[in-house]
């Protein structure tokens, strides 16, 4: 089974409404960037240190993308992780007894994960 590791336990409760507040003036001041960009810092997510982290997630508001909405929320609510196995970033809902995965890039559901 792969292990799942949260991507939000980095950060302290109290530091998650500063986020929200970056991730709005990104959003809002940020030119529009491309798909590539998009993938490019979601897959960032899974290796980065700490700064780095803080560094994708704006790049990622930046984007303009449709996508980052559904991710930023994901991140924000602590449902965003990443794959162990192959750092794949992905948003897990928790459904029942298990977390049901679904890919931020497609927003299709690509399995269920049992904690």
């Amino acid at each position: 089974m792969a292990t799942l590791i949260n991507l939000t336990s980095i950060f302290s409760p109290g530091l998650k409404p500063v986020l929200l507040v970056l991730l709005l003036v990104a959003a809002a001041t940020a030119p529009e960037a491309g798909a590539d960009q998009f993938e490019d810092a979601l897959a960032s997510l899974a290796k980065a240190k700490t700064k780095g982290k803080i560094s994708a997630i704006k790049a990622i508001a930046g984007t303009g993308d449709e996508r980052a909405t559904d991710t930023l929320n994901a991140f924000l609510t602590g449902n965003l992780y990443f794959r162990k196995s192959d750092t794949k970033v992905l948003i897990a809902r928790k459904s029942s007894a298990v977390y049901v995965l679904t890919d931020p890039l497609t927003n299709k559901k690509i399995g269920e994960y049992i904690d």
